[in-house]
């Protein structure tokens, strides 16, 4: 299990993740990802991501997964599981990260891409690893963004009654006491005693 250090168990979890893994790896996608990039005001865009999936096609001949509306999916490397199988046929098959950083690089893609989520992103359908794309609730995220709706940063918050690990991925929460982040972990919004 690879975890980021902004992930968080929530209190009283019993359940164990490697209990229904059944891939090589596993990991989840960001449901609200691909329709937002269409909107943003930030640099990772839909566009971006059609550079990527070109890539990804000249280089590896591979098809990225898409969504039902035909926008290029997005999987968080925030929590990821690998088997023992997987792990081994990693680091036998993955491309060497410097060969791939230079190819994203060539395409003028920005640094989001050729860091370690594109990265994953790519070798896991350019190797054909069997991917388990696990239950949402075990990387519940929490992050910042701003749209052409909304033009000031706002928070969306995907936990739900049934979540897990919590991804912390909003501005400022470097900056949290542990007690804080604790409490927007596991607490409603409404409780957390902070205004992100």
């Amino acid at each position: 299990l690879f975890l980021d250090t902004d992930v968080f168990a929530v209190d009283g979890l019993e359940e164990n993740i490697f209990d229904d893994f059944h891939g090589e790896i596993g990991i989840c996608d960001e449901p609200f990802q691909p329709k937002q990039r269409q909107i943003t005001t930030g640099q990772i865009t839909s566009a971006q991501d059609e550079k990527f999936a070109q890539l990804c096609k000249e280089r590896y001949g591979v098809e990225i997964p898409r969504t039902k509306e035909g926008l290029v999916r997005a999987y968080n490397t925030g929590m990821v599981l690998y088997s023992k199988r997987g792990r081994l046929k990693a680091q036998k098959e993955f491309e060497p990260f410097p060969e791939f950083m230079h190819a994203v690089k060539s395409k003028g893609l920005i640094p989001f891409y050729y860091s370690d989520q594109g990265y994953l992103h790519a070798m896991m359908f350019a190797k054909k690893f069997i991917v388990h794309e696990m239950d949402n609730n075990w990387n519940s995220y929490i992050h910042g963004t701003r749209d052409k709706n909304h033009p000031k940063r706002y928070i969306v918050d995907h936990r739900t009654p049934e979540s897990k690990f919590v991804h912390c991925q909003f501005p400022g929460a470097d900056n949290l006491s542990e007690e804080q982040l604790l409490k927007i972990v596991n607490l409603p919004r409404d409780q957390w005693g902070y205004d992100i």
